[in-house]
């Protein structure tokens, strides 16, 4: 991809104006390229949204594309690591971090525009005490 070639070749902080943390780990191409990244940021991780129409020169960051979930949720103190598919429409599934600060289940989120996200819920969480999968996803 010619966005990913462009960080490799110039660095993050190397004139691209972007940030020391950033963490690109999804780009879709449709009309654009859509790229989603996360950041550490108030004590937890976040997801957020960038666009460039020729795979070079990039929008300005958005987000949090949505805000984490209430206390008690799966999601109440993290998402992070967000994977992008397009069909008839944009499909995120992201890692998870509970209260106690564990990447305990992968959540999943869909949205028609990039706008609007609707929480579908968990889809996979930790295995149970002992398994190979026990301490996170």
């Amino acid at each position: 991809m010619q966005i990913a070639l462009k960080i490799l070749k110039t660095g993050l902080r190397n004139g691209t104006g972007l940030p020391e943390r950033c963490n690109f780990r999804s780009i879709v191409k449709t009309d654009k390229y859509h790229i989603f990244e996360e950041d550490h940021v108030g004590g937890h991780w976040r997801i957020y949204y960038r666009n460039s129409e020729d795979g070079f020169t990039l929008s300005n960051r958005i987000g949090p594309l949505f805000p984490l979930g209430g206390t008690g949720s799966y999601d109440e103190w993290g998402r992070a690591d967000p994977t992008v598919l397009f069909d008839d429409k944009y499909r995120m599934w992201f890692d998870a971090m509970n209260k106690d600060l564990y990447w305990d289940k992968i959540g999943y989120v869909v949205s028609s525009d990039l706008k609007e996200w609707e929480n579908m819920g968990p889809t996979l969480g930790r295995g149970n005490p002992g398994e190979w999968d026990d301490k996170s996803v």
